[in-house]
């Protein structure tokens, strides 16, 4: 499977989506409230929710979901390029 990076450049995932997922939830998300947050919202996104209906479902300002989706896609990119499941 592949997906296109922040830069818009083809990268090949060494794993399926699921598993991905999974090892977001468990070692990336944790028990940590906030990047709980960001793959919410992150899932919204990627379901067509537009920023505006994101932010009034959070109670949020739609330029702080724009820095929270920045954010949250910066950390998993770090979070994957140093993942064990990498060089599967």
């Amino acid at each position: 499977m592949s997906a296109t990076n922040m830069a818009g450049s083809k990268v090949h995932l060494h794993v399926d989506p699921e598993a991905f997922r999974h090892e977001l939830e468990e070692n990336w998300a944790d028990n940590d409230d906030y990047r709980w947050k960001q793959l919410a919202i992150l899932n919204l996104v990627g379901a067509g929710w537009k920023v505006q209906n994101i932010a009034r479902a959070f109670n949020l300002n739609k330029n702080h979901v724009h820095r929270v989706i920045a954010n949250a896609r910066t950390h998993i990119g770090k979070f994957a390029n140093n993942s064990p499941a990498r060089a599967a």
